[in-house]
């Protein structure tokens, strides 16, 4: 159940314990090193096209277009994905696990027709956001509506005005007082925005700096750390990151060929349901790492703020690394 309480002041609670299962952080992440001595198997030339796009990964810049907007673990690195789409051509891609949706931004590029799926509510919004390769028209009006969301927040601080913020107790622990009482102000006004368009695209820039302004230290890292958020702070990160997003949605609007995808929430096991009739020329994926990832957990803050409902997600995600530790 969300427990409704006011915040300022000295409301919330400032313990230092860890939250969440502890990680050791010498942990080693999948992907985590490109570069040095590649095997191939197979196929002589999909191995050696394989073996060309890892190759051009380890050279090339993981941030180019939409890719590095909001940060999605263990994503797959965009010259992957260019570089199998540009040996094959492919007319039509799949992607069963699309995450932040890397393959379903290259096959724009490339100019194909693709399908996303993937089990976390967040995915598909992530998706939706980094995709919409806007016109100028569009980008003035969102990084507008950003830039008044901006001041409505900036206001609310200057009158400490009351802010009720809907969280469980274990999401309100990891963040300072001040800084919950902005994200709740900013949410508010993200919320009364009456294009969904625009609507989606500010939660989603809400949502892509939310372990900045908290206690976590990353994504990945479920460990308490100290950072020093000023007031007002959390709402500059917000404008900027609003005025960041326009910059790679013109970026992308240079290269995009392909139409926008088809997104799903759901189950890859689920896939020839939402394919339908269509058939595919490529199926393009960087599935689960078993015993590795917890994206139920991982988004876990997100979820909490968007109110997105993860069930199946907890309930059905393949590989997590909680089937072996136990519930969080």
């Amino acid at each position: 159940m969300n427990e409704k309480r006011p915040h300022g002041g000295r409301e919330a609670r400032s313990d230092r314990r860890p939250l969440g299962p502890r990680r050791d952080p010498r942990e080693r992440r999948a992907l985590s090193n490109l570069g040095g001595p590649i095997e191939t198997r197979g196929d002589p030339s999909l191995s050696a096209m394989l073996a060309r796009a890892w190759e051009r990964a380890a050279s090339e810049d993981p941030d180019t277009l939409t890719h590095g907007f909001h940060s999605w673990p263990a994503r797959m690195h965009w010259a992957i994905a260019r570089t199998v789409m540009e040996a094959l051509e492919p007319k039509t891609v799949v992607d069963p696990f699309c995450g932040g949706g890397t393959v379903l931004i290259e096959a724009r590029v490339a100019g194909a027709r693709s399908l996303g799926v993937d089990l976390s509510p967040l995915a598909r919004r992530v998706c939706d956001v980094k995709l919409d390769a806007r016109d100028e028209e569009g980008r003035a009006r969102f990084v507008a509506r950003a830039r008044e969301v901006a001041e409505k927040s900036e206001a609310r601080v200057r009158g400490r005005v009351r802010i009720i913020v809907a969280l469980p107790q274990r999401e309100l622990d990891w963040y300072e007082p001040h800084v919950l009482k902005e994200l709740g102000g900013l949410l508010e006004e993200i919320r009364a925005i009456d294009d969904p368009r625009d609507r989606l695209a500010l939660a989603m820039v809400f949502s892509a700096n939310l372990i900045k302004v908290s206690r976590q230290r990353a994504d990945t890292a479920e460990h308490v750390t100290e950072r020093r958020i000023r007031k007002g702070l959390t709402t500059e990160l917000f404008l900027r990151k609003a005025e960041e997003l326009a910059g790679r949605w013109a970026t992308l609007a240079e290269v995009a060929k392909g139409p926008m995808p088809l997104l799903f929430e759901g189950d890859a096991r689920d896939l020839p349901s939402f394919a339908e009739h269509r058939r595919f020329d490529l199926a393009l994926t960087s599935p689960p790492y078993g015993a590795t990832y917890d994206y139920a957990y991982h988004h876990s803050r997100r979820i909490a703020w968007l109110k997105l409902d993860d069930f199946a997600m907890r309930r059905l995600e393949v590989g997590a690394r909680r089937a072996l530790t136990g519930p969080w």
